[in-house]
């Protein structure tokens, strides 16, 4: 006979915990976007209207790759895009 186990969480510390996780992934992700506008604007001199610019596209881009991720080509479609910009550095979109 097997033994059961039960689980170590309950339901709600799960929700809890998820909720936890996916607010300080979201809040990494968000810091991210604002050092990579500070490295634009160091380097490129991106200023507020290209910058505002490129948010409006890459809300555009996430539309797109949502639908690619619907039919399971998103990373395919992301890596193809990606090595066409950068064809002797970029080598794969994950470790």
């Amino acid at each position: 006979m097997k033994s059961h186990m039960p689980p170590r969480y309950s339901q709600k510390e799960l929700k809890i915990m998820g909720a936890y996780v996916d607010k300080r992934v979201q809040d990494g992700l968000s810091k991210i976007q604002w050092l990579m506008l500070l490295a634009f604007h160091d380097v490129l001199g991106v200023g507020e209207r290209r910058f505002m610019q490129v948010m409006e596209r890459y809300g555009q881009l996430l539309e797109e790759y949502k639908g690619y991720q619907r039919d399971q080509i998103a990373d395919q479609k992301l890596t193809q895009a990606v090595k066409a910009i950068l064809p002797n550095s970029f080598t794969k979109l994950y470790d």
